[in-house]
């Protein structure tokens, strides 16, 4: 699904999921989001150890999902990001 918005590359808003082994998706995530073919991934704040396997898996997929190939280049191309106020 590309964004609502413009031409903003849609490597720039990937979900951390994308980016976890299959391995570790079967230590962070619950069975619903660790099915086969299933990329996004979700945690709740009821269930124990969410909150603390959210962190370890934003701090896992950070450093990969900045590795993505012209990441930088791509966002710098996007005409909505050069005229967007936010910049």
């Amino acid at each position: 699904m590309g964004a609502i918005w413009g031409d903003i590359p849609s490597e720039s808003y990937e979900r951390p999921g994308k980016f976890l082994t299959k391995d570790e998706r079967g230590l962070y995530l619950d069975k619903e989001h660790n099915a086969e073919g299933v990329i996004d991934a979700w945690w709740t704040a009821d269930r124990k150890g969410d909150y603390n396997y959210f962190i370890d898996v934003i701090k896992i997929t950070e450093p990969r999902f900045l590795k993505q190939d012209n990441l930088f280049a791509n966002v710098e191309k996007s005409e909505d990001v050069k005229t967007s106020s936010l910049c």
